[in-house]
């Protein structure tokens, strides 16, 4: 997503661990990275979220490579300061959604981090080694 000069959101908090999983490895270009990946569990009131239905996403939404028109409702999303969270759905799994975060927002203050865990993930998945 292209953030306007001076705001930051941070994306790709994943609805799941199984989830995650996959979402990571989509993304994943340096597998070294697995070793030292944690979670953080968090809590996210619904009053802080605002959602993008997929039913409103054009066809193709989802193929690899970006979509000019889901950039851009996270574009105005995040310009518009309408909410600290916004859920969309995965463009990876079907069914699933992501929460992007905006650090800089009033009400980033009502999500609840938990505590950091490592992850192990399955070396047959990826080899690292």
């Amino acid at each position: 997503m292209a953030c306007p000069k001076g705001l930051i959101a941070d994306w790709n908090v994943a609805a799941g661990s199984r989830y995650r999983q996959v979402e990571l490895l989509v993304h994943l270009m340096v597998p070294e990275v697995l070793r030292t990946d944690r979670k953080l569990r968090v809590r996210i009131p619904e009053g802080v979220v605002r959602t993008v239905d997929e039913c409103g996403l054009p066809d193709g939404w989802a193929k690899p490579g970006l979509h000019p028109v889901t950039q851009e409702i996270g574009d105005r999303w995040l310009a518009s300061r309408g909410s600290a969270v916004l859920r969309v759905p995965s463009a990876v799994v079907a069914g699933e959604v992501n929460y992007v975060l905006d650090p800089t927002h009033p009400g980033f203050a009502e999500v609840e981090a938990g505590g950091i865990e490592d992850y192990r993930f399955d070396s047959r998945i990826v080899k690292t080694e």
